[in-house]
């Protein structure tokens, strides 16, 4: 499977306070490996699963969507709040939107 390429620069810039900015930047940053990771995975899930012969309503493509949903969130404000949720909470609050 391939892996998704990120170019950094082409991540939106960050609306807030000076401070909000600089300090999710780091965070966004920190966490886009371990969201990358996370998103190869359950795609490799996925591909087992339907090789398998099971049913599942989650494809490649949407996961693939949620992820450039998720790093395409400009606000400052909410890369702070969700600094120590998990790559599967993130995918799991941004699926119910």
């Amino acid at each position: 499977m391939a892996n998704i390429e990120m170019d950094i620069s082409a991540l939106p810039e960050l609306i807030g306070t000076e401070k909000q900015i600089a300090w999710a930047e780091k965070i966004r940053l920190s966490m886009i490996e371990e969201i990358e990771r996370y998103v190869e995975r359950y795609k490799d899930g996925i591909v087992a699963t339907r090789e398998a012969g099971k049913d599942t309503s989650m494809t490649p493509q949407a996961l693939n969507r949620t992820f450039y949903r998720i790093l395409d969130n400009e606000q400052a404000i909410w890369w702070i709040e969700h600094r120590s949720d998990s790559p599967q909470l993130l995918f799991h609050k941004m699926l119910r939107k």
